[in-house]
């Protein structure tokens, strides 16, 4: 991959493994577990908006490929949303009263609504675009992401130490993040993200990343991310050249950066 162009670990900085105590080969446990699990799922967040960021003008430049561009920035809209969702009325309350601490994770949940409406922002121009409501403008774009991704980044960064100190009560986390991990697969059983969110976060998910430390994510048989490359990557498979990395998770240079 050339070093000539902008990547996709800025502008916006990545969480390092090392705030949830993360160690290539070993096995994470107790609430580093559930630390490690969001560090991945929120560098995902901020590794997928770097690309938008950093291809957002050069793409309007190529008026053919706009159209694919956003809807490929919405997939992130909408798996952010979808996170936040799953974290406030699912996650958040079972760790409430497993930890047996009414409001534990109130905080969090606070820090949602401060970013919301940028994220509203965001989702509102894009869908107006691609309904033909909006003309496109990647320096508008990119100023409603800036409105709204320090506060976003804050957050997830947060998130991660609020976590770690879930190591304070004796629980079983490890058997509760088990259980947990079942009944939001059991959840996500959904046509639609199988080609949708799940190609999103294949292609960006980084093997590469501080010495490959999560390049064993997904946890899934060797067949099913076989599967997935060659039957559901394909169906949008113009949204993922935007994407930072190839289907097998190498990094791969920006088309528009």
């Amino acid at each position: 991959m050339s070093q000539k162009k902008p990547w996709a670990d800025g502008p916006f900085e990545l969480i390092s493994s090392t705030r949830a105590d993360s160690k290539k080969g070993i096995q994470t446990a107790g609430a580093n577990r559930m630390a490690e699990d969001m560090t991945i799922i929120h560098n995902f967040i901020i590794r997928i908006l770097n690309t938008v960021y950093l291809q957002c003008v050069n793409v309007e430049k190529s008026p053919n490929d706009v159209r694919d561009f956003v809807s490929y920035a919405i997939e992130w809209a909408k798996m952010v949303e979808e996170h936040h969702h799953t974290e406030e009325e699912i996650v958040f309350p079972q760790i409430e009263q497993l930890a047996g601490v009414p409001g534990l994770m109130q905080a969090n949940v606070a820090q949602h609504e401060s970013f919301n409406e940028g994220l509203h922002a965001y989702m509102g121009y894009l869908e107006s675009v691609q309904k033909g409501e909006e003309v496109y403008s990647g320096e508008k774009l990119k100023g409603i992401i800036d409105s709204f991704m320090p506060i976003l980044r804050q957050h997830l960064s947060d998130e991660i130490g609020t976590l770690m100190k879930l190591g304070d009560y004796d629980r079983d986390w490890d058997g509760w993040f088990e259980k947990l991990m079942k009944e939001l697969l059991a959840k996500s059983d959904n046509p639609n993200l199988k080609t949708t969110t799940f190609p999103l976060l294949l292609t960006n998910r980084d093997i590469t990343f501080e010495d490959g430390v999560y390049a064993w994510w997904p946890e899934l048989p060797w067949f099913v991310t076989l599967m997935m490359r060659w039957f559901l990557i394909p169906k949008h498979k113009n949204w993922w050249r935007f994407s930072s990395c190839d289907d097998r998770g190498v990094p791969k240079e920006l088309p528009f950066a």
